[in-house]
């Protein structure tokens, strides 16, 4: 049941006084810690709440996903196929020889508790490869992989944007080769637990909660009962900067996580 969008308090999502509540996220990429914040939005919600009337949902594309995927689902549960404008890492293949070697094929069959996918009206299909926590992108623009196991020409084009297409192809044959996800590349631990605070902050804002009761969720005893203004004036500014933040993060939600070239979207109404 999909949940309204003005609901002050939204039970999909985790206890926002309980730190612990958001470690799964310490070991998820970019794209997931993306989804937390798009399926946090107003304008998410809203949309998806009205897809069964067609005049008033906007496309997918206009939140950068191939697909609508419910709100309701948090990392891991949710599989959002993210479209190739905002995934810098989204490989371009086509289709080449089904009677490769095996060891140079990609069967699906052998991966498909990671598979998901969207075919679109131009029959491109938008493959997601995904543990829930890490994930690889691949168009297949010539050709299918449903139940055709097949090597794959990839589609690789200049300099500039190598990087990302170039690292998925590496996490691709070690998928292939092991059946299982590698660790993502290093993030520090400091960095992650700023982000998931924010995320936490965005949570007891949507709860309604006042910058006090945040301050003592988030630093405890150091908060001053009574006087905090002034006896826990850092520890204040400190809730400030990340209610801030968190709000800055709602109305848009991809310019951190996904590709620069959509981040004029913006998706938070309120």
């Amino acid at each position: 049941m999909a949940i309204a969008s003005d609901e002050p308090l939204r039970g999909d999502l985790p206890n926002w006084r309980i730190a612990g509540s958001y470690d799964i996220l310490l070991d998820a990429d970019p794209y997931g810690m993306a989804w937390e914040w798009l399926r946090r939005t107003n304008a998410y919600r809203s949309a998806w709440n009205n897809l069964t009337h067609a005049s008033t949902a906007p496309p997918a594309s206009a939140f950068g996903l191939e697909r609508y995927e419910n709100p309701s689902l948090p990392v891991p549960a949710a599989r959002p196929i993210w479209s190739s404008a905002v995934y810098t890492d989204v490989l371009r293949a086509h289709v080449s020889d089904p009677f490769a070697a095996r060891r140079d094929r990609v069967d699906l069959r052998l991966l498909s508790r990671f598979v998901s996918v969207a075919i679109s009206d131009d029959e491109v299909e938008h493959l997601l490869l995904s543990d829930g926590l890490h994930s690889i992108r691949i168009d297949v623009v010539v050709g299918t992989l449903i139940g055709c196991p097949a090597s794959l020409t990839y589609l690789l084009h200049g300099l500039s944007g190598l990087r990302g297409p170039m690292g998925a192809l590496k996490r691709l044959a070690n998928l292939v080769h092991a059946e299982k996800f590698e660790p993502a590349a290093s993030t520090s631990s400091a960095k992650r637990r700023r982000w998931i605070s924010e995320l936490r902050v965005a949570d007891a804002t949507l709860a309604g909660a006042d910058q006090q009761t945040i301050a003592k969720a988030l630093f405890g005893p150091a908060i001053s009962a009574r006087r905090w203004r002034s006896e826990s004036a850092e520890y204040r500014r400190r809730t400030q900067r990340l209610v801030h933040q968190a709000g800055a993060l709602l109305m848009r939600p991809l310019d951190r996580w996904l590709q620069s070239d959509h981040s004029h979207v913006r998706l938070f109404k309120g």
